[in-house]
């Protein structure tokens, strides 16, 4: 399953858990915090303030780390 809306998502291989949720000032765009705004991840096509660093659109977390965006299960709202 994709990760398509907020809640709880589990990868069924890995067992990783993420908090994705809704980001209101950038049209509710679907993200996780990535708390190490070092990440390699070019977050300009979405925004550009400083104020959101840390906010990283799902999609391009999943596809980033590597990770195989049809195997998140979601476990909660």
């Amino acid at each position: 399953m994709v990760i398509n809306s907020p809640g709880f998502w589990k990868h069924k291989e890995t067992g990783e858990i993420l908090d994705v949720y809704e980001l209101e000032p950038v049209g509710n765009i679907l993200c996780v915090w990535c708390g190490d705004v070092g990440n390699p991840v070019d977050q300009t096509e979405v925004w550009s303030s400083d104020e959101w660093l840390g906010h990283i659109p799902v999609d391009i977390f999943v596809k980033t780390e590597g990770r195989d965006e049809l195997n998140w299960i979601k476990i909660s709202s």
